[in-house]
This record gives C-alpha cells, sequence and structure tokens, in this order.
C-alpha cells in the first residue's frame, strides 16, 4: 500500500468544504476520492487548534524546512570547529 501525500491547498479546500459550506465530511470525501478518516483528520485538526488550517500548514512547512536545514549544516559546524580547535578530540576517553 502506498501513501498518498496531498497538497496543502487540497487539504485545506476540504476543510472548508466542511467548515464553510457546511458538507458533511462523507460526502466531500467522496466528491475528492479520499476516505473519510482523511478527511476527518484534516477537519478536526482544523478544530482543535483553533486556527486557520493555511496558517497550521504554513508552520508545520517552515518547522520542516528549518529541522532539514539543521540536519545538513550540523557536520558543517562540527567539521568547522574541529578546524578551528585542531587539539580537541571528538570523543573524549
Amino acid at each position: 500500500m502506498s501513501v498518498t501525500r496531498y497538497p496543502e491547498e487540497f487539504k485545506s479546500e476540504a476543510v472548508k468544504q466542511v467548515k464553510d459550506r457546511g458538507y458533511k465530511v462523507s460526502d466531500v470525501a467522496k466528491r475528492l476520492c479520499i476516505t473519510p478518516k482523511q478527511s476527518n483528520k484534516w477537519v478536526n485538526k482544523y478544530r482543535y487548534t483553533g486556527a486557520s488550517y493555511q496558517a497550521i500548514t504554513q508552520r508545520q512547512s517552515e518547522t520542516h524546512r528549518i529541522k532539514h536545514q539543521m540536519k545538513r549544516c550540523n557536520p558543517m559546524l562540527a567539521l568547522l570547529v574541529s578546524i578551528r580547535n585542531p587539539n580537541q578530540r571528538k570523543n573524549p576517553s
């Protein structure tokens, strides 16, 4: 079974159909060819936070981007520190 990743605009539109237009979650799921469980997950995420769905997803995207950058930068930082302090050992015994 493969995992399908939906664009944020798609998720946002599904939530808007339920919240703003008053459609049932199951009807929206059928129209968009997704499972009702997935549609419920997106709507509940909006409901429990109280913030707009778009704002939530933007924060999550930014957090993901920053974490990815940190993973790339940490080895470079360790290298720079070891170059600056060549006498310092990596694994002190």
